[in-house]
């Protein structure tokens, strides 16, 4: 397992990590953060190979693949189709069903003056 520490500008400029950050801080602690990330070491070892494969530093490929993961459009989850069932509602005697007007003023009586 290997344990990757990174030193970010707000560590430096204030010698100790911190869980506040205020808007008044002048310094752009966001820009390079220090953060621990521990791989797994199946995960380290594949991340090394490709390192060593690119000439390029470990970091960089780590970097590289998370972004790459984060980056990567994800397939939509299967659903089940969205279906309507027809139920019969039956006719009411007495209703005329061609005039929408008509049926409301039957139903619910004639519309207050």
């Amino acid at each position: 397992m290997i344990r990757l520490h990174f030193r970010g500008a707000f560590f430096e400029a204030f010698g100790r990590m911190s869980t506040h950050f205020d808007i008044m801080m002048s310094c752009p602690y966001l820009l390079d953060v220090r953060t621990t990330l521990t791989l797994e070491d199946d995960v380290a070892a594949r991340v090394k190979r490709e390192s060593q494969r690119s000439g390029r530093s470990f970091k960089e490929v780590v970097n590289d693949l998370i972004r790459r993961g984060l980056d990567a459009k994800r397939p939509a989850q299967p659903r089940e189709p969205f279906a309507v069932r027809a139920r019969p509602l039956g006719v009411r005697p007495g209703l005329d069903y061609d005039n929408v007007a008509d049926l409301l003023e039957q139903i619910e009586g004639p519309l207050a003056p």
